[in-house]
């Protein structure tokens, strides 16, 4: 198992040319899909997420998402609330998920249950909160601000970011295939 922190690196260019090219593709796809009513939204909701998020995946999938699959933890949901970032939707799944990958989310608010991916409303600091999913099957693991979540902290103050790795790493190199990639930041 790879274990990145991409949170003060850059992504190759290559790969954020690609995750634009991706991101164009399907642009009219996610507006119609989910009330997006401006481009200003587009932007907003969109494109800081998937222009930060999507290279890295690619660069450690070598530009390949063909037949991967994903899981996405604390991947967001409709009503999810996180302090910093306001509404915290699951854009990179649904991107995702319209680049015809596997993606699996992972969040704990209900409203994820109403998206097209695969999905799980799981509370990630419970014992086997990954036992859904099928040991050695994922390719990439990806989770962005879950271990400083605002929300996380809130509820359980800041030992909870501690409890989080030793509860959830397990269950990462559990799912993860042999060469795959933990990405979080």
């Amino acid at each position: 198992m790879k274990v990145i922190n991409y949170l003060n690196n850059n992504a190759d260019p290559n790969y954020h040319l690609l995750a634009s090219n991706h991101e164009t593709g399907i642009k009219k796809k996610l507006i119609e899909n989910y009330s997006v009513k401006s481009e200003k939204e587009y932007y907003q909701k969109v494109v800081t997420v998937i222009s930060r998020q999507l290279p890295f995946i690619l660069e450690n999938l070598n530009g390949n998402l063909n037949g991967k699959v994903i899981l996405d933890l604390g991947c967001g949901a409709k009503n999810c609330r996180d302090n910093d970032y306001g509404n915290y939707e699951p854009w990179l799944c649904r991107t995702l998920h319209l680049l015809e990958v596997k993606v699996i989310g992972v969040d704990v608010d209900d409203s994820l249950s109403k998206e097209s991916f695969v999905n799980h409303v799981v509370d990630l600091f419970s014992s086997n909160s990954l036992a859904m999913i099928e040991s050695n099957s994922v390719d990439l693991v990806h989770a962005s601000s879950l271990f400083d979540s605002v929300a996380v902290v809130e509820k359980s103050g800041f030992s909870a970011i501690d409890k989080f790795k030793q509860t959830l790493m397990p269950e990462i190199k559990r799912v993860l295939k042999k060469d795959g990639v933990f990405l979080y930041c």
